[in-house]
């Protein structure tokens, strides 16, 4: 072995090292930002270590109280336009999604009455997708969908986002009317 093919074994051997050292440096924020997710995602471990919190906090509140959580009574439920208008006041932006969480319900509900099956449905885009080949979705009710949707996701996705008050309420009444005319169908 020579002088240039001990080089060359070299520089193949520190070529991948050197790709993935340019690609930390390159993308150093964004990996940044991947591992503080990952920080806060327990992975397979998520949901028992979940459970066995609670259940501590669970011990812990009932010394504090003596009393057993059989023992509490919880407050009447409300109905979704009231827990939605006190979103709108205290978390405008998780008033608007939980206001199209009230339309896809009542879009699965619809799928439900007119017997389409949502067992091996791929969630509400197809419950949607169902009912408008029994042609029960006009035009202008999918595309309302649509753009509900879409906003919603835009708003949900946005770190920075902010809504007024204002502009929730009037996104949550056009949801409530879309709701309204799917709990018709």
């Amino acid at each position: 072995m020579g002088w240039l093919d001990f080089i060359a074994s070299l520089a193949g051997s520190l070529a991948w090292p050197a790709v993935v050292a340019t690609a930390v440096v390159v993308l150093r924020r964004e990996l940044r930002g991947a591992v503080r997710a990952l920080e806060r995602l327990k992975y397979k471990n998520f949901e028992a270590e979940f459970s066995r919190k609670t259940a501590e906090l669970e011990q812990k509140a009932t010394a504090l109280e003596g009393r057993t959580p059989a023992d509490i009574s919880f407050p009447t439920p409300r109905s979704a336009d009231e827990l939605l208008e006190d979103l709108l006041r205290t978390s405008p932006r998780v008033a608007v999604v939980e206001a199209f969480a009230l339309v896809e319900r009542a879009v699965r509900e619809a799928a439900e009455r007119h017997g389409l099956s949502l067992e091996n449905r791929r969630g509400v885009r197809e419950a949607l997708g169902g009912l408008d080949r029994l042609g029960l979705v006009p035009g202008d009710v999918k595309g309302l969908f649509h753009d509900l949707r879409t906003v919603r996701n835009e708003l949900a996705h946005a770190r920075q986002a902010e809504i007024t008050e204002q502009d929730a309420w009037r996104y949550v009444n056009v949801a409530r009317m879309l709701a309204a005319h799917f709990s018709k169908s």
